[in-house]
């Protein structure tokens, strides 16, 4: 283990925050400049030490890498779990690539994923509900905060309005909800409207994301509503 505790820990460390990454936005985040397949080596080596594991989406090239229980061990003395669950990997990766594409927007400046929150008291103390994600950011001279959602199911209408109703007495200022399916999307939004009038549009902002296409400037063009009217991402985030 002591190549691993010279450099390459830090290419472990930055999976503690962000919990699953593709290898180039690893190596991003890692500040590594000597070329994708050197850094794909040293990856593969570590996976060889049984402190990484991977992950590849069906139908995607991309390859994804996110600690093991060893590797949390070598890191972190404390009892906590940073890796993804098997039955939430992809909805965990796919919030990690939606905070990474934020975090590009001139008005965020900092994201706190779901596993950080549930690791910090503060944060259970705090705002309310816990999101997948937390958006940090400011537009002119005010701060905000953001609850991020990502919803790949539907869930029951009990379940989303507890939630929701949790979400409108919060501190936080927005909480935003992200699609992938339309069906999904509409559903909410009638369900919201009739539950609570377009008071929740207010504060609740819902759109539709491609799975497929997460970048800033797809984010940017997100379709969706806030405050009764179809808008764009953009208009109220860039």
């Amino acid at each position: 283990m002591n190549e691993v505790k010279g450099l390459h820990l830090d290419y472990l460390s930055n999976l503690l925050s962000w919990r699953i990454l593709d290898l180039k936005k690893l190596m991003e985040v890692s500040s590594y400049d000597r070329g994708y397949k050197n850094f794909a080596k040293i990856i593969q080596r570590l996976e060889a030490k049984k402190l990484l594991d991977k992950y590849s989406p069906s139908g995607s090239k991309k390859k994804y890498v996110y600690l093991t229980a060893e590797g949390e061990k070598l890191l972190s003395s404390e009892n906590r779990f940073y890796r993804p669950a098997q039955n939430s990997i992809y909805h965990d990766l796919l919030m990690s690539e939606l905070c990474y594409e934020f975090l590009k927007f001139d008005c965020f400046d900092e994201a706190i994923l779901e596993h950080l929150i549930h690791n910090k008291k503060e944060f259970l103390k705090l705002l309310g509900p816990i999101p997948d994600a937390i958006l940090k950011g400011k537009i002119g001279k005010q701060n905000f905060r953001i609850a991020l959602e990502l919803e790949l199911t539907q869930k029951s209408q009990d379940r989303v309005f507890n939630k929701i109703s949790q979400y409108m007495v919060s501190n936080y200022d927005y909480i935003v909800y992200l699609f992938n399916q339309k069906n999904t999307f509409h559903n909410y939004m009638e369900m919201l409207n009739e539950k609570y009038g377009e008071r929740v549009f207010k504060k609740v902002l819902l759109f539709v994301v491609d799975e497929g296409a997460i970048t800033k400037e797809k984010l940017l063009d997100l379709n969706g509503v806030f405050e009764g009217d179809k808008i764009i991402l953009s208009d109220v985030f860039r």
